[in-house]
């Protein structure tokens, strides 16, 4: 690095990879990858950008589905899919 005072090759001792992946971002969260399947991932992340899309849309299901770039039929299937229920 740059800013270090002494010239140091960065070593996996240095860097604590854990501890940087609990602090990349408050809303994410990393996982083992043998703990769950890659589709369960997947749909818990897509459950989590639709969520989110209807917050920023105040549940207009048009709005939400501009913002994920679907169709509106697809939105409403997914919504169906997650069980997921607004107003």
């Amino acid at each position: 690095m740059s800013m270090m005072e002494e010239e140091e090759l960065l070593s996996k001792d240095i860097i604590n990879i854990n501890e940087y992946k609990t602090n990349v971002a408050e809303n994410m969260y990393i996982i083992d990858v043998e703990a769950r399947p890659l589709d369960w991932i997947v749909a818990d992340i897509e459950e989590r950008y639709i969520n989110e899309a209807l917050d920023k849309s105040n549940d207009n299901i048009t709005k939400a589905a501009a913002i994920l770039g679907l169709c509106r039929q697809n939105l409403q299937y997914k919504m169906k899919k997650y069980n997921i229920k607004r107003k």
